[in-house]
C-alpha cells in the first residue's frame, strides 16, 4: 500500500512532527507539509483527468489554507471567539488533519473508471422530478435573506430544514433516468430553481452539492478538465461573495467588502475544530462520554437521538460558542485518537475505490457519487452523511427500482432498470 517515497517522506515527517510539537519550527514545517501534499495530490488528480477526485482536493485544500496563514504569516485563526484559541489546539489539529490526508491516498485509485450508467426509465424520471418540485416549494417556511435582513434573520424565521438537501437524491435519480437531451435539459432548468431557492433562503452547501453531483454524472464526460477548474474556480469566487453578502441580506455590503478574498468558513470550521479538541483537553469529554458520543452519532443515522453527545459540533455550545461544523479528522480522533482517523482515510479511500471498479454495480456507483456530492458536508461539518444520506439514497433508488420493475417490466417507457 505504502509504495511511493513520498508517502514514505511524509509518513516520516508526521511521526517527527508528533514526537518534537514543541520545535521552534514545527507549526512552520507541519502546516507547509499539509499544504504542498494537497498539492501534490491535486496535481496528480489532473495528471490522471480524474475530475471529480481533482474537486474533491480542491475543497479540502481550503482547510489547509488557516493553519499555513497562521504560522507563516502569522494571521489569527479567527477575531471573535477566545475560548479555544491557542497554538498548541492549532498545532493539535493541524496534525489530525495532516494524518487523514496522508493515508487517505495510500489505496486510493486515481485512474478513473467507471461511469454512472444512464437508464431510459420515464417512471423513475416522471417520480423524482416530481418529488423535487414537491421538496422545492415546500422547503423552507420562513423568508428569504433579503426579506429577513440577513442569513441569521433567515434561521430565526424557520427558512432553513432538511427537505431541499434530500430533495437533491431525487433530482439526481431523475437525471439518471433522463435519457433523452429534452428530459436532461429539463432536469437543468429543475436544478437552477432549486440552486435559486436555496441561495435565497441562506444555504450554500446544498448548491455546492449539487454542482459536483452534476459534474459527477454528466459533465466530467463532456467538458474538458481544464474547463471544469475554471469554473470551479468562478464559482467559488461567487460563493465566497455569497457567503459575505448574505450576512446583511444587502448586496452593496457584498460588493463593496475587503473580506471579499478571506477564507473566512474555512477559518470558522478549523476553530470549531479547535474547540471540541479544547472540550476533550479541558476534561469536558472523558472517555465514556466519547465512547457514547460515537455510539450515538451511529445510532442517529437511523433514528432520531437526543443525547446532546450525538453531534460534537453543537456540544456545550451554549458555554463555548462558534460558527458551527468541524473537521472530519478531528471527531474521529475524538472518537479513536490516530487510530481513528487512520481507519477512516482508509475506509473512505476503500469506498471510493468500490465505485470506480469497471464491474462495480450501480448502486455502489451512485453511493460514491453522493458521497462526493457531500463531501462539504461531512469533511467539514459532520460526518454523519457519510452514513445517513449516502445510504439513504441507495435505499430509495433501489426501493424506485424494484417498483418500476414490477410495475413496467414489460413496457417501453421504461427499458432501462439499476444493476
Amino acid at each position: 500500500m505504502i509504495s511511493r517515497p513520498i508517502d514514505i517522506l511524509f509518513i516520516l515527517l508526521w511521526c517527527c512532527l508528533c514526537l518534537f510539537p514543541d520545535g521552534q519550527y514545527s507549526g512552520h514545517i507541519l502546516s507547509t507539509s499539509l499544504l504542498i501534499h494537497n498539492i501534490f495530490y491535486c496535481y496528480k488528480c489532473i495528471i490522471n483527468k480524474n475530475g471529480e477526485l481533482c474537486i474533491l482536493y480542491l475543497f479540502m485544500i481550503m482547510f489547509s489554507i488557516p493553519p499555513f496563514e497562521y504560522y507563516v504569516f502569522k494571521q489569527s485563526i479567527i477575531e471573535y471567539y477566545f475560548d479555544a484559541v491557542s497554538s498548541e489546539y492549532i498545532y493539535a489539529v493541524t496534525l489530525q488533519l495532516f494524518l487523514f490526508h496522508i493515508v487517505f491516498p495510500l489505496s486510493l485509485d486515481f485512474k478513473h473508471k467507471q461511469q454512472l450508467q444512464l437508464y431510459k426509465n420515464n417512471f423513475i424520471y416522471v417520480i423524482c422530478l416530481a418529488i423535487t418540485m414537491y421538496c422545492i416549494v415546500a422547503s423552507g417556511s420562513g423568508g428569504s435573506i433579503f426579506s429577513e435582513g440577513g442569513y441569521r434573520g433567515a434561521l430565526e424565521s424557520g427558512s432553513r430544514d432538511s427537505l431541499l438537501a434530500y430533495g437533491m437524491i431525487f433530482l439526481m435519480l431523475s437525471m439518471v433516468s433522463a435519457h433523452s437531451r429534452v428530459k436532461r435539459n429539463l432536469v437543468y432548468v429543475v436544478s437552477l430553481i432549486y440552486i435559486a431557492k436555496n441561495l435565497l433562503y441562506g444555504g450554500r452547501i446544498e448548491t455546492m452539492s449539487l454542482c459536483i453531483a452534476i459534474y459527477s454524472i454528466r459533465f466530467q464526460y463532456i467538458i474538458s478538465l481544464k474547463r471544469a477548474l475554471l469554473l470551479a474556480f468562478l464559482g467559488f469566487c461567487f460563493m465566497t461573495f455569497w457567503g459575505i453578502m448574505r450576512q446583511s441580506g444587502n448586496l452593496e455590503v457584498g460588493l463593496t467588502s475587503e473580506d471579499l478574498a478571506e477564507n473566512a468558513t474555512a477559518n470558522d470550521v478549523f476553530y470549531s475544530s479547535m474547540r471540541v479538541y479544547f472540550l476533550l483537553d479541558y476534561g469536558y469529554l472523558d472517555f465514556t462520554d466519547r465512547l457514547m458520543s460515537f455510539l450515538n452519532f451511529l445510532l442517529s443515522a437511523v433514528m432520531p437521538v437526543s443525547s446532546p453527545l450525538a453531534n460534537l459540533s453543537t456540544y456545550m455550545i451554549d458555554y463555548y460558542n462558534c460558527g458551527g461544523g468541524g473537521l472530519i479528522s478531528t471527531y474521529f480522533y475524538i472518537w479513536g485518537g490516530y487510530l481513528g482517523i487512520i481507519f477512516l482515510a482508509l475506509v473512505l479511500s476503500k469506498l471510493y475505490n468500490l465505485g470506480n471498479k469497471n464491474n462495480s454495480s450501480f448502486y455502489m456507483r451512485f453511493y460514491v457519487v453522493l458521497l462526493l456530492a457531500m463531501a462539504p458536508r461531512w469533511f467539514a461539518y459532520y460526518p454523519i452523511q457519510i452514513i445517513k444520506y449516502c445510504l439513504y439514497g441507495v435505499i430509495i433508488a433501489y426501493i424506485l427500482n424494484t417498483i418500476s420493475k414490477k410495475v413496467y417490466k414489460n413496457n417501453t417507457l421504461c427499458q432501462g432498470f439499476f444493476k
